[in-house]
């Protein structure tokens, strides 16, 4: 628990000679006589390391700090000053902190902001030891990170290979003049994985007859575990509370909100607008809201969980809300679940 580190002259002063050094006149003081007292350091480590480079589903960290000899009086790890995680009185700590263990000591992080893990020991004869690394957070609990996300994607700026983890449900606080702009638009998709944590998006608010229109208005990644809660919808074409268009996967998904589909749309549903291609998938999911709308458009379709789906798969979903098209134009249908 201790390593030599060279000679005191007094009984508790600090080094004065390394060991192995060569001096002389040692012997003019002191009578002729020489004496030299051991100095000993404790022995103390720490350091900590994750399985990824960035704060999201599965992220982990793992620990270990070690003072065999004396011991370690106190230590923390520590997100950029917040405490995840305290050890004191013990010679050994080590484990793993999960990204659940401290979902809430992730509430003030920005999203896709860097941030510094680190831990910090001291021992009981007050020796230190450290380690740190940085980390990008993926994490995703306030409407701002929403807001950023979505600034993100709609510019073509995003980084597909991470997954966004949302970690607490999240208040939109949809009005008239705060309406919701969807992640992704026709110019580019959202091509990365989000993972709702099975959280709440509420008070969501789209007023528009504007085409892509939902919480997300285009995807070709993966959307999942995810329930749209609470809010207003009155989209235009091309549009579903959860997705607009769906090239990619959405699976256990959920709609509680009522959408009204303005004339001459023709792609609207409950969950999804429109999903379309060879891969495409919509699985586990549900709309338990009312949809409605006037279709001035030959083929328009208005559904309860996709508009309109072509060379796609849905499996294991189910509508409970009505479904109402009014129209007088030929060839418009309607459907539980999918035309």
């Amino acid at each position: 628990g201790y390593t030599f580190e060279g000679w005191a002259t007094t009984s508790n002063g600090s080094k004065a000679y390394n060991n192995g050094s060569s001096f002389s006149n040692l012997t003019t003081n002191n009578n002729g006589n020489v004496i030299l007292y051991a100095v000993w350091k404790e022995t103390i480590s720490a350091s900590i390391s994750t399985n990824k480079n960035e704060l999201t589903v599965g992220t982990e960290f793992t620990y270990s700090a070690s003072s065999p000899g004396a011991g370690i009086n106190s230590g923390t790890i520590d997100i950029n000053g917040v405490t995840l995680l305290s050890i004191s009185n013990t010679t050994s700590a080590s484990g793993t902190i999960s990204i659940e263990d401290i979902k809430s000591s992730l509430l003030n992080l920005e999203f896709l902001e860097n941030y510094t893990v680190s831990i910090n020991v001291t021992g009981n004869t007050g020796e230190i030891a450290s380690s740190s690394f940085q980390i990008q957070n993926y994490t995703v609990s306030s409407v701002g990170d929403l807001n950023k996300l979505a600034t993100k994607v709609n510019a073509g700026n995003y980084n597909s290979n991470v997954t966004v983890y949302q970690i607490q449900d999240i208040n939109l606080n949809g009005t008239s003049s705060n309406q919701w702009t969807p992640i992704g638009n026709s110019t580019y998709a959202f091509s990365g994985i989000y993972d709702g944590g099975y959280k709440k998006i509420k008070n969501i608010y789209i007023d528009s007859n504007s085409t892509y229109r939902g919480f997300f208005g285009n995807n070709s990644g993966t959307i999942r575990n995810l329930v749209i809660d609470s809010g207003t919808l009155k989209v235009g074409d091309i549009s579903g509370a959860v997705c607009g268009k769906n090239t990619g996967v959405i699976e256990r998904v959920g709609n509680h909100v009522d959408l009204y589909a303005y004339v001459s749309n023709m792609d609207v549903g409950g969950v999804i607008g429109l999903q379309d291609g060879d891969g495409s998938r919509l699985s586990e999911s549900y709309n338990k809201a009312t949809i409605t709308g006037n279709i001035n458009a030959q083929y328009g379709h208005l559904s309860g969980i996709i508009g309109r789906s072509r060379n796609t798969q849905i499996n294991y979903c189910y509508n409970s809300g009505n479904v109402t098209a009014d129209s007088e134009q030929q060839n418009v249908r309607s459907s539980g679940i999918s035309d």
